[in-house]
Protein backbone atom coordinates (compact mmCIF):
# COMPACT_ATOMS: atom_id res chain seq x y z
CA UNK A 1 0.00 0.00 0.00
CA UNK A 2 1.37 3.65 -0.75
CA UNK A 3 1.94 5.39 2.55
CA UNK A 4 2.33 9.22 0.64
CA UNK A 5 4.76 10.14 3.50
CA UNK A 6 2.82 8.71 6.25
CA UNK A 7 4.75 7.27 9.35
CA UNK A 8 4.13 5.29 12.56
CA UNK A 9 3.76 7.17 15.97
CA UNK A 10 1.32 6.07 18.67
CA UNK A 11 -1.31 7.95 21.27
CA UNK A 12 -0.40 7.31 24.64
CA UNK A 13 -2.23 5.09 26.24
CA UNK A 14 -4.39 4.62 23.01
CA UNK A 15 -3.53 3.34 19.29
CA UNK A 16 -1.16 4.14 16.08
CA UNK A 17 -0.84 7.49 15.15
CA UNK A 18 1.25 8.45 11.77
CA UNK A 19 2.58 11.55 10.81
CA UNK A 20 4.86 12.89 7.90
CA UNK A 21 8.52 12.89 8.13
CA UNK A 22 9.61 10.20 6.15
CA UNK A 23 7.92 6.94 4.65
CA UNK A 24 7.45 4.28 6.73
CA UNK A 25 4.09 1.67 6.74
CA UNK A 26 0.48 3.38 8.02
CA UNK A 27 -1.77 1.50 10.41
CA UNK A 28 -1.78 -2.03 10.16
CA UNK A 29 -3.85 -3.98 7.82
CA UNK A 30 -6.80 -5.87 9.49
CA UNK A 31 -6.58 -9.57 9.91
CA UNK A 32 -9.51 -9.91 7.39
CA UNK A 33 -8.81 -8.48 4.33
CA UNK A 34 -6.18 -5.97 2.78
CA UNK A 35 -6.40 -2.28 3.56
CA UNK A 36 -6.11 0.86 1.23
CA UNK A 37 -6.21 4.96 1.29
CA UNK A 38 -9.56 5.76 -0.64
CA UNK A 39 -7.13 7.78 -2.66
CA UNK A 40 -5.19 4.54 -3.97
CA UNK A 41 -8.47 2.56 -4.06
CA UNK A 42 -9.14 3.12 -8.13
CA UNK A 43 -5.44 1.25 -8.00
CA UNK A 44 -6.76 -1.85 -6.89
CA UNK A 45 -8.74 -4.68 -8.73
CA UNK A 46 -11.05 -7.49 -8.12
CA UNK A 47 -10.44 -11.21 -9.11
CA UNK A 48 -12.29 -13.94 -8.85
CA UNK A 49 -12.11 -17.21 -6.98
CA UNK A 50 -9.89 -18.62 -9.68
CA UNK A 51 -7.73 -15.47 -9.59
CA UNK A 52 -8.25 -14.20 -12.91
CA UNK A 53 -8.90 -10.12 -12.80
CA UNK A 54 -12.96 -10.08 -12.68
CA UNK A 55 -13.40 -5.79 -12.39
CA UNK A 56 -11.36 -2.25 -11.35
CA UNK A 57 -12.47 -1.24 -7.75
CA UNK A 58 -14.14 2.37 -8.53
CA UNK A 59 -14.71 3.60 -5.08
CA UNK A 60 -16.02 2.53 -1.83
CA UNK A 61 -19.28 4.18 -0.07
CA UNK A 62 -18.81 5.53 3.58
CA UNK A 63 -21.69 4.98 5.98
CA UNK A 64 -20.95 8.55 7.86
CA UNK A 65 -22.69 7.48 10.83
CA UNK A 66 -20.86 4.38 11.59
CA UNK A 67 -17.11 5.51 9.89
CA UNK A 68 -17.50 2.44 8.15
CA UNK A 69 -17.23 1.16 3.97
CA UNK A 70 -20.63 -0.49 3.39
CA UNK A 71 -20.07 -1.12 -0.10
CA UNK A 72 -17.08 -2.03 -2.73
CA UNK A 73 -18.00 0.11 -5.92
CA UNK A 74 -16.93 -2.11 -9.04
CA UNK A 75 -16.71 -0.79 -12.30
CA UNK A 76 -18.48 -3.31 -15.05
CA UNK A 77 -18.21 -2.13 -18.56
CA UNK A 78 -19.51 1.91 -19.03
CA UNK A 79 -21.24 0.96 -15.28
CA UNK A 80 -20.22 1.17 -11.48
CA UNK A 81 -21.84 -1.80 -9.19
CA UNK A 82 -22.11 -1.69 -5.88
CA UNK A 83 -21.14 -4.81 -3.91
CA UNK A 84 -22.56 -5.01 -0.01
CA UNK A 85 -19.18 -5.33 2.59
CA UNK A 86 -19.05 -7.83 4.63
CA UNK A 87 -20.49 -10.14 2.89
CA UNK A 88 -19.46 -13.98 1.90
CA UNK A 89 -18.83 -13.56 -1.42
CA UNK A 90 -15.99 -11.21 -0.73
CA UNK A 91 -12.77 -12.62 0.86
CA UNK A 92 -9.12 -11.75 0.33
CA UNK A 93 -6.40 -13.81 -0.93
CA UNK A 94 -2.74 -12.10 0.58
CA UNK A 95 -3.56 -8.23 -0.79
CA UNK A 96 -6.05 -8.94 -3.37
CA UNK A 97 -9.61 -8.44 -3.09
CA UNK A 98 -11.61 -11.92 -4.12
CA UNK A 99 -14.95 -11.77 -5.58
CA UNK A 100 -16.88 -14.99 -5.58
CA UNK A 101 -19.08 -14.01 -8.15
CA UNK A 102 -19.93 -14.77 -12.26
CA UNK A 103 -19.16 -12.04 -14.66
CA UNK A 104 -22.46 -12.26 -16.33
CA UNK A 105 -24.13 -11.60 -12.32
CA UNK A 106 -22.27 -8.70 -11.90
CA UNK A 107 -23.17 -7.04 -15.08
CA UNK A 108 -27.09 -7.65 -14.07
CA UNK A 109 -26.57 -6.14 -10.56
CA UNK A 110 -28.44 -2.60 -10.51
CA UNK A 111 -25.82 0.79 -10.94
CA UNK A 112 -24.63 2.50 -7.45
CA UNK A 113 -27.81 5.20 -6.91
CA UNK A 114 -26.10 7.30 -3.89
CA UNK A 115 -29.88 8.90 -3.85
CA UNK A 116 -31.10 5.78 -3.13
CA UNK A 117 -28.91 5.07 -0.49
CA UNK A 118 -29.92 8.13 1.63
CA UNK A 119 -28.12 11.20 3.27
CA UNK A 120 -25.76 9.08 5.79
CA UNK A 121 -23.65 7.74 3.39
CA UNK A 122 -21.42 9.23 1.14
CA UNK A 123 -18.54 8.02 -1.65
CA UNK A 124 -15.25 7.59 -0.09
CA UNK A 125 -13.67 9.93 -2.72
CA UNK A 126 -16.10 12.92 -1.37
CA UNK A 127 -14.71 12.34 2.72
CA UNK A 128 -11.39 14.31 1.89
CA UNK A 129 -12.13 18.04 3.30
CA UNK A 130 -14.41 17.00 6.20
CA UNK A 131 -13.45 18.67 9.84
CA UNK A 132 -11.92 17.25 12.76
CA UNK A 133 -12.66 19.31 16.04
CA UNK A 134 -12.04 18.75 19.75
CA UNK A 135 -13.72 18.23 22.36
CA UNK A 136 -14.97 21.60 22.45
CA UNK A 137 -15.83 21.77 18.72
CA UNK A 138 -12.86 23.76 17.70
CA UNK A 139 -11.38 22.72 13.94
CA UNK A 140 -7.99 21.33 15.05
CA UNK A 141 -7.31 19.85 11.67
CA UNK A 142 -9.07 18.78 7.80
CA UNK A 143 -9.77 15.00 6.97
CA UNK A 144 -7.43 14.52 3.92
CA UNK A 145 -8.06 10.56 3.90
CA UNK A 146 -9.17 7.40 5.26
CA UNK A 147 -7.59 3.92 5.45
CA UNK A 148 -10.07 0.92 5.00
CA UNK A 149 -9.99 -2.62 4.61
CA UNK A 150 -11.61 -3.41 1.25
CA UNK A 151 -13.24 -6.36 2.75
CA UNK A 152 -14.81 -6.05 6.02
CA UNK A 153 -15.17 -2.41 5.55
CA UNK A 154 -13.45 -1.37 8.62
CA UNK A 155 -11.61 1.90 9.25
CA UNK A 156 -8.39 1.40 10.13
CA UNK A 157 -7.34 5.21 10.02
CA UNK A 158 -8.56 8.60 9.65
CA UNK A 159 -5.71 10.99 7.76
CA UNK A 160 -5.64 14.17 9.25
CA UNK A 161 -3.43 17.52 8.40
CA UNK A 162 -3.15 19.34 11.51
CA UNK A 163 -3.76 22.94 11.84
CA UNK A 164 -0.18 24.25 12.80
CA UNK A 165 -1.87 26.22 15.54
CA UNK A 166 -3.11 22.49 16.99
CA UNK A 167 -0.20 20.50 15.83
CA UNK A 168 3.03 22.22 15.14
CA UNK A 169 4.65 18.89 13.26
CA UNK A 170 4.25 19.23 9.46
CA UNK A 171 2.62 16.45 7.39
CA UNK A 172 -0.28 14.13 7.33
CA UNK A 173 -1.18 11.88 10.45
CA UNK A 174 -3.27 8.74 10.62
CA UNK A 175 -5.49 8.50 13.62
CA UNK A 176 -6.33 5.37 14.49
CA UNK A 177 -10.14 4.99 14.34
CA UNK A 178 -10.41 4.27 18.14
CA UNK A 179 -8.72 8.16 18.54
CA UNK A 180 -12.37 9.83 16.74
CA UNK A 181 -15.95 9.40 17.01
CA UNK A 182 -17.51 10.25 13.43
CA UNK A 183 -20.26 13.32 12.77
CA UNK A 184 -21.42 13.21 9.54
CA UNK A 185 -18.36 13.82 6.76
CA UNK A 186 -16.86 15.37 10.22
CA UNK A 187 -15.41 13.69 12.92
CA UNK A 188 -14.42 14.58 16.88
CA UNK A 189 -11.34 13.40 18.63
CA UNK A 190 -11.53 11.18 21.13
CA UNK A 191 -8.06 12.48 22.79
CA UNK A 192 -6.20 15.43 23.72
CA UNK A 193 -3.29 16.69 21.80
CA UNK A 194 -1.25 16.74 24.41
CA UNK A 195 -1.31 12.47 25.10
CA UNK A 196 0.49 12.79 21.01
CA UNK A 197 4.05 11.10 21.13
CA UNK A 198 6.71 10.60 18.47
CA UNK A 199 6.57 6.99 17.47
CA UNK A 200 10.00 6.35 19.33
CA UNK A 201 9.31 7.71 22.55
CA UNK A 202 5.58 6.48 22.47
CA UNK A 203 7.19 3.18 21.91
CA UNK A 204 9.74 3.67 24.70
CA UNK A 205 6.43 4.60 26.96
CA UNK A 206 4.12 1.96 26.15
CA UNK A 207 7.01 -0.57 26.91
CA UNK A 208 8.00 0.54 30.07
CA UNK A 209 4.19 0.51 30.98
CA UNK A 210 4.18 -3.33 29.67
CA UNK A 211 7.76 -4.42 31.71
CA UNK A 212 5.51 -2.24 34.49
CA UNK A 213 2.20 -4.27 34.20
CA UNK A 214 3.72 -7.89 33.89
CA UNK A 215 6.41 -6.58 36.95
CA UNK A 216 2.91 -5.89 39.21
CA UNK A 217 1.59 -9.73 38.56
CA UNK A 218 4.74 -11.68 38.16
CA UNK A 219 6.09 -13.67 41.49
CA UNK A 220 9.12 -14.63 39.36
CA UNK A 221 11.08 -11.96 41.15
CA UNK A 222 13.37 -12.20 44.26
CA UNK A 223 11.43 -11.41 47.69
CA UNK A 224 13.24 -10.34 51.10
CA UNK A 225 10.88 -13.08 53.38
CA UNK A 226 10.73 -10.05 55.66
CA UNK A 227 8.65 -8.08 53.74
CA UNK A 228 6.51 -11.61 52.42
CA UNK A 229 5.28 -11.87 56.51
CA UNK A 230 1.81 -10.15 56.30
CA UNK A 231 1.23 -9.79 52.61
CA UNK A 232 -2.34 -11.02 51.90
CA UNK A 233 -3.54 -13.52 49.80
CA UNK A 234 -6.61 -13.68 47.87
CA UNK A 235 -8.29 -16.58 45.44
CA UNK A 236 -8.75 -16.30 41.59
CA UNK A 237 -11.51 -14.04 42.21
CA UNK A 238 -9.94 -11.94 44.32
CA UNK A 239 -11.71 -13.47 47.47
CA UNK A 240 -9.39 -12.93 51.30
CA UNK A 241 -7.83 -15.97 52.16
CA UNK A 242 -5.48 -15.05 54.47
CA UNK A 243 -2.03 -13.54 54.99
CA UNK A 244 1.06 -14.97 54.72
CA UNK A 245 2.27 -15.65 58.77
CA UNK A 246 5.53 -17.52 57.66
CA UNK A 247 7.89 -19.16 55.43
CA UNK A 248 9.51 -22.80 55.76
CA UNK A 249 13.12 -22.94 54.88
CA UNK A 250 14.95 -26.22 54.20
CA UNK A 251 18.49 -24.55 54.88
CA UNK A 252 19.93 -27.64 53.49
CA UNK A 253 18.33 -27.53 49.79
CA UNK A 254 18.34 -23.74 49.28
CA UNK A 255 14.21 -24.39 49.10
CA UNK A 256 11.28 -23.03 50.77
CA UNK A 257 8.64 -25.74 50.28
CA UNK A 258 5.61 -23.69 51.46
CA UNK A 259 4.36 -20.63 52.83
CA UNK A 260 2.37 -20.46 56.40
CA UNK A 261 -0.76 -18.59 55.51
CA UNK A 262 -3.07 -17.42 58.30
CA UNK A 263 -6.21 -18.39 57.64
CA UNK A 264 -9.49 -17.75 59.95
CA UNK A 265 -9.57 -21.66 60.87
CA UNK A 266 -5.37 -21.35 61.61
CA UNK A 267 -2.47 -22.12 59.89
CA UNK A 268 -2.19 -23.97 56.60
CA UNK A 269 0.57 -24.22 54.17
CA UNK A 270 0.50 -23.41 50.69
CA UNK A 271 3.30 -25.53 48.50
CA UNK A 272 5.92 -24.12 46.23
CA UNK A 273 5.91 -23.64 43.60
CA UNK A 274 2.44 -23.47 42.24
CA UNK A 275 2.02 -22.74 38.57
CA UNK A 276 -0.15 -19.52 37.57
CA UNK A 277 0.47 -18.19 40.65
CA UNK A 278 0.20 -14.35 40.46
CA UNK A 279 -0.17 -10.99 42.40
CA UNK A 280 -1.92 -7.80 42.22
CA UNK A 281 0.72 -5.07 43.39
CA UNK A 282 1.51 -6.57 47.34
CA UNK A 283 -1.26 -8.86 47.22
CA UNK A 284 -0.26 -12.85 46.57
CA UNK A 285 -3.23 -14.07 44.06
CA UNK A 286 -4.02 -18.08 44.30
CA UNK A 287 -4.58 -19.50 40.79
CA UNK A 288 -8.53 -21.37 40.28
CA UNK A 289 -8.59 -24.69 41.73
CA UNK A 290 -5.21 -24.19 43.98
CA UNK A 291 -5.76 -25.61 47.99
CA UNK A 292 -4.35 -25.10 51.13
CA UNK A 293 -2.78 -27.68 52.78
CA UNK A 294 -2.44 -28.29 56.64
CA UNK A 295 1.37 -26.76 57.68
CA UNK A 296 3.78 -29.49 59.02
CA UNK A 297 4.97 -28.67 62.45
CA UNK A 298 8.49 -29.65 61.56
CA UNK A 299 11.17 -27.78 60.02
CA UNK A 300 13.14 -24.41 59.51
CA UNK A 301 11.04 -21.24 59.54
CA UNK A 302 11.83 -17.55 58.38
CA UNK A 303 10.68 -16.12 61.50
CA UNK A 304 13.39 -17.96 63.80
CA UNK A 305 15.98 -17.74 60.96
CA UNK A 306 15.70 -14.31 60.75
CA UNK A 307 18.24 -12.71 63.48
CA UNK A 308 19.74 -16.15 64.33
CA UNK A 309 23.59 -16.07 65.60
CA UNK A 310 26.06 -16.76 62.74
CA UNK A 311 29.31 -18.78 64.13
CA UNK A 312 32.74 -19.06 62.29
CA UNK A 313 34.37 -22.44 61.55
CA UNK A 314 35.03 -22.44 65.23
CA UNK A 315 32.02 -21.73 66.76
CA UNK A 316 32.95 -18.19 67.58
CA UNK A 317 29.72 -15.64 66.78
CA UNK A 318 30.61 -13.34 64.01
CA UNK A 319 27.08 -11.87 63.24
CA UNK A 320 23.24 -12.24 62.85
CA UNK A 321 21.22 -13.21 59.32
CA UNK A 322 18.81 -10.48 59.00
CA UNK A 323 16.99 -11.32 55.75
CA UNK A 324 16.64 -14.08 53.31
CA UNK A 325 15.97 -13.50 49.67
CA UNK A 326 13.65 -15.99 47.89
CA UNK A 327 11.50 -16.59 44.53
CA UNK A 328 7.96 -17.50 44.75
CA UNK A 329 7.75 -18.87 41.55
CA UNK A 330 10.67 -21.13 41.83
CA UNK A 331 10.54 -21.72 45.30
CA UNK A 332 14.25 -21.68 45.85
CA UNK A 333 16.25 -19.37 48.08
CA UNK A 334 18.20 -17.11 46.70
CA UNK A 335 20.29 -15.54 48.97
CA UNK A 336 20.68 -14.35 52.95
CA UNK A 337 22.17 -10.98 53.97
CA UNK A 338 23.66 -10.43 57.47
CA UNK A 339 25.18 -8.08 59.15
CA UNK A 340 29.01 -9.19 60.56
CA UNK A 341 30.98 -8.28 63.45
CA UNK A 342 33.03 -4.84 62.47
CA UNK A 343 36.46 -6.77 61.79
CA UNK A 344 34.50 -8.39 58.99
CA UNK A 345 32.39 -5.63 57.54
CA UNK A 346 31.77 -2.51 58.01
CA UNK A 347 29.66 -1.19 61.23
CA UNK A 348 26.03 -0.54 59.87
CA UNK A 349 26.51 -2.24 56.36
CA UNK A 350 25.22 -5.93 55.91
CA UNK A 351 26.36 -8.32 53.27
CA UNK A 352 25.19 -10.98 51.09
CA UNK A 353 25.87 -14.42 51.56
CA UNK A 354 25.21 -17.96 50.36
CA UNK A 355 22.09 -19.15 52.97
CA UNK A 356 23.97 -21.22 55.68
CA UNK A 357 22.97 -24.48 56.80
CA UNK A 358 21.44 -25.42 59.95
CA UNK A 359 24.79 -24.70 61.43
CA UNK A 360 24.78 -21.35 60.94
CA UNK A 361 28.59 -21.52 60.01
CA UNK A 362 30.19 -18.95 57.67
CA UNK A 363 33.70 -18.25 56.91
CA UNK A 364 35.18 -14.77 56.34
CA UNK A 365 36.23 -15.68 52.33
CA UNK A 366 33.08 -16.36 51.86
CA UNK A 367 32.47 -12.44 51.63
CA UNK A 368 34.62 -11.51 48.83
CA UNK A 369 32.54 -10.12 46.34
CA UNK A 370 29.88 -9.84 48.30
CA UNK A 371 26.81 -6.99 47.81
CA UNK A 372 27.58 -4.86 50.80
CA UNK A 373 25.11 -2.05 51.00
CA UNK A 374 23.62 0.28 54.55
CA UNK A 375 21.55 -1.99 56.47
CA UNK A 376 19.54 0.61 58.20
CA UNK A 377 18.57 2.84 54.96
CA UNK A 378 16.58 1.28 51.53
CA UNK A 379 18.11 -1.32 50.16
CA UNK A 380 19.25 -1.55 47.14
CA UNK A 381 16.91 -2.69 44.10
CA UNK A 382 16.98 -6.27 44.16
CA UNK A 383 15.49 -6.90 41.12
CA UNK A 384 17.86 -4.86 38.89
CA UNK A 385 19.33 -6.79 36.35
CA UNK A 386 22.75 -5.78 37.29
CA UNK A 387 22.68 -6.54 40.65
CA UNK A 388 21.17 -9.72 39.97
CA UNK A 389 24.01 -10.34 37.43
CA UNK A 390 26.35 -9.69 40.21
CA UNK A 391 24.84 -11.52 42.53
CA UNK A 392 24.81 -14.31 40.82
CA UNK A 393 28.57 -13.97 39.71
CA UNK A 394 29.35 -13.91 43.32
CA UNK A 395 27.39 -17.17 44.04
CA UNK A 396 28.48 -19.05 41.16
CA UNK A 397 32.10 -18.30 43.34
CA UNK A 398 31.12 -19.76 46.34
Amino acid sequence: MKTAGLVAATLLLSAAFAHAQAPAPAAPAAPSGPTARLAEVPDRDVFDASGAKLADIFDVVIDTEEARASYLVVSVGMRVVPVAIPSPEVSAAGDKVVLRVERSRLEGMPSLDMAALGPRYKRGRDMAGGELRDKQGVKIATVRDMVVNLVDGSVAAVVVEFDPKAWDKPGWVALPRTAVEPRGRDFVATFNLDDMRPATQAAAEQRRFELARAAAQTVDRDERASQLLGRKVVDSKFAPVGEISDLAIDTAAGRVPYLVVKTGAGNSALALPLKDLTRKDNTLVLPAGAQLGSAPGAGKRANELIGKVLVDPRGKEVGKLRDIVVNLATGKVHYAVAEFDPSWVAAGNVATIRMPRDDMKVELNALMGAMIFPGGGAWPDINNPQYLSNIDQYLARQ
